[in-house]
């Protein structure tokens, strides 16, 4: 996985996947990758910002083209919303059907949260001046 390390409000970044199907079967449910910026935790384990809502992006991949035993890279790009306040955020994924019936796909990711969501990595939002006018 490739993020950009900085991320401007009202400007794109991209994230570059991999995905590999370790299965004998391709999936045949129409699986949406999620991706959520939530404000970082500070070393007590609590959110820096609890009041920042998480942004939230949803990938363009089909994993229904990873055919058993092959690697697919997906490359998306997304839009950071002008809200998003400056700090640092933890980037995360996670893999729903899209009508939301069943639990969150199990990925062999380490970093595993309990909301179905696996951190990634973590993205800065610099202090940018253009944000109001300037």
């Amino acid at each position: 996985m490739q993020i950009a390390p900085a991320a401007r409000t009202g400007r794109r970044f991209r994230v570059t996947t991999q995905w590999s199907n370790t299965g004998t079967t391709p999936t045949y449910t129409r699986w949406q990758i999620e991706f959520r910026a939530r404000p970082q935790r500070n070393a007590a384990g609590l959110p820096s910002a609890p009041w920042q809502p998480a942004a939230r992006f949803v990938s363009a991949a089909d994993l229904r083209k990873v055919l058993p035993g092959s690697t697919a890279v997906f490359g998306d790009e997304f839009v950071l919303p002008k809200d998003v306040l400056p700090g640092s955020y933890e980037l995360d994924v996670r893999v729903l059907d899209a009508p939301r019936y069943l639990k969150p796909m199990q990925l062999s990711l380490a970093n595993a949260l309990g909301d179905g969501y696996y951190v990634l990595g973590t993205i800065q939002v610099p202090n940018d001046d253009r944000r109001d006018g300037r």
